[in-house]
């Protein structure tokens, strides 16, 4: 059953559950390049809710910043980036 959902996941072009868990995480506060983008000033803000992302929040080391909670639902579409379309598996 889990290897059909699997199959499924992954043939629309998701990001099934067993590949997710093997994603890297790091907190905001390793992420320099969040923190010293312009844009922030001094706040990472998660991709999807727009709301702010605490520093000692553990987040993917993806491409943009988002919560775990709001990105999970995004793997079962894609395996890309919802801003950027930049394949989630190379980072």
């Amino acid at each position: 059953r889990i290897e059909r959902l699997h199959h499924a996941i992954e043939e629309r072009g998701g990001l099934p559950p067993l590949r997710a868990i093997e994603l890297r995480t790091c907190y905001v506060h390793e992420r320099q390049e969040w923190l010293d983008s312009a844009e922030t000033n001094g706040t990472v803000t998660c991709g999807i809710c727009l709301e702010t992302i605490d520093m000692s929040d553990q987040v993917f080391t993806f491409c943009h910043p988002f919560h775990v909670t709001c990105i999970r639902p995004w793997f079962i579409r894609s395996h890309e980036c919802p801003l950027c379309r930049g394949d989630l598996l190379k980072f």
